[in-house]
């Protein structure tokens, strides 16, 4: 149930996302959402995106009453209008909390920081089971195949217990959101751990997957490497590496490898430690 909730709000976030940028969407920075789209959030409204809105004028338009604010009664009451979205009262209080926290409505400023940081966000697509990435990884192939699309798909494997992955995932947003990796690659993240179920973990398992963060790149449907850790500057110049076609598949092994075992290696080591503190006690 608390799933599902979470689910249809993040819906309703991203279908006034994508009606923002359809209506308010600066012409001067148009972007394609293809590679945001998932089962997880409506395909047609998030084909439209763009960099920059009017958030003046969204607000002007969305302000029902007039006060100079947009609250969940004012989405109520204009969203079908102005955005052709058609929000229920608990979907217009997930996004208003979205966007402003504990506030009851938002401004041109607030409207702004949200909808940047949205853009970011979905650059990143959720992957829940093997469905979802396998049609990832389809259409990474017909890509391939025709020289059309993203050919590259970059998973990230995360886990909500792991302190460096939730250090590494704004950052890995970041560089999925660059312009200069529109068309060439689509970022994928795929959550393990407490609470997200047993389709996750068979994922995780059959992609042999031994510790967290680890980054899987993909072209076509082929892995054509690894990265292991949280050193943003390594993974950057890793994932330039492959997407420029220069990766060395043998070092990158090695390196998958060794990684591995410095991971495994401070753990017993760890281990040993507590181990010598209840002998000392």
């Amino acid at each position: 149930r608390g799933a599902y909730v979470r689910l249809s709000a993040r819906k309703a976030c991203a279908k006034v996302h994508a009606a923002l940028a359809a209506k308010f969407g600066r012409s001067d920075a148009p972007i394609d959402a293809d590679a945001a789209v998932t089962s997880s959030v409506d395909e047609d409204a998030a084909k439209t995106a763009a960099r920059t809105i009017d958030v003046d004028a969204a607000v002007a338009a969305l302000d029902a009453d007039g006060d100079g604010g947009v609250s969940a009664g004012d989405l109520v009451a204009s969203s079908v209008d102005v955005l052709g979205v058609s929000l229920t009262d608990y979907s217009s209080q997930a996004v208003i909390r979205s966007i402003c926290g504990e506030r009851e409505q938002f401004n041109a400023e607030l409207l702004a920081s949200w909808y940047e940081a949205e853009l970011i966000s979905q650059s990143v697509v959720p992957v829940m089971c093997f469905a979802d990435l396998r049609e990832s990884l389809e259409r990474a192939r017909k890509a391939s195949v025709s020289g059309n699309g993203a050919q590259f798909i970059v998973l990230e494997v995360t886990s909500d217990s792991c302190r460096a992955c939730r250090k590494f995932e704004r950052k890995f947003e970041r560089i999925a959101s660059r312009e200069s990796m529109r068309g060439r690659a689509t970022f994928l993240r795929l959550q393990t751990g407490v609470g997200k179920g047993k389709a996750a973990a068979a994922v995780c398992d059959w992609l042999k997957v031994e510790a967290t963060p680890t980054a899987i790149f993909f072209k076509g449907k082929e892995e054509v490497g690894r990265f292991v850790g949280s050193d943003v500057m390594r993974f950057d110049r890793e994932l330039q590496s492959v997407l420029d076609g220069t990766a060395d598949a043998a070092a990158i092994e090695q390196q998958h490898n060794a990684d591995n075992e410095q991971t495994q290696n401070r753990e017993e080591q760890g281990a040993q430690e507590e181990e010598e503190v209840v002998v000392a006690k």
